[in-house]
């Protein structure tokens, strides 16, 4: 055997580096939902607030999930809705808008059994776990919940802290 040095893609000349890659802030995104007096429908959703538009790194090891006992069965998954994504300078005379990336309900966690008082970090998730998610949107993105397997109580609690790096 022989010593290597193998570098990172990022390290290769002529990369091109975004302020996320090596000198973006680290923020977080805090939602605490209330269900109204009323309960919610299986497959009721929650909404907890924004990720900036531009370009945002989610830092998904670093998030946090807080529920009040939803009752047996019930199930708490983690998306974004849809967005738009990267503004197309070039493409401003033609009318053609920007993409549209489809809502994922679940793009970073599910399962999460809701049934009793919880709290926990993303990390007890699949192996296939994923350290990050990139996006860049042209008008921010809606990050929500949805509870699956019975109903939101009137009165339960959903919390999340999303971490992620911005410039």
């Amino acid at each position: 055997m022989a010593l290597t040095n193998t570098q990172s893609a990022e390290m290769a000349e002529g990369f091109r580096r975004y302020p996320i890659d090596s000198m973006g802030k680290f923020r977080f995104v805090h939602g605490l939902v209330t269900q109204g007096a009323a309960a919610g429908d299986d497959g009721s959703t929650v909404e907890f607030g924004f990720l900036p538009q531009g370009r945002v790194r989610v830092l998904l090891p670093f998030c946090w999930y807080k529920a009040s006992a939803l009752g047996a069965a019930r199930v708490l998954k983690i998306g974004h809705r849809q967005y738009r994504s990267k503004y197309l300078p070039a493409d401003t005379d033609t009318g053609t808008e920007a993409p549209v990336i489809a809502e994922d309900d679940d793009a970073f966690i599910s399962g999460i059994d809701v049934s009793a008082a919880t709290r926990a970090a993303f990390t007890g998730a699949a192996a296939t776990f994923p350290l990050k998610y990139d996006f860049f949107s042209y008008g921010g993105i809606t990050l929500f919940g949805t509870v699956t397997g019975g109903t939101i109580p009137a009165a339960a609690t959903i919390e999340l802290m999303m971490a992620y790096v911005y410039e």
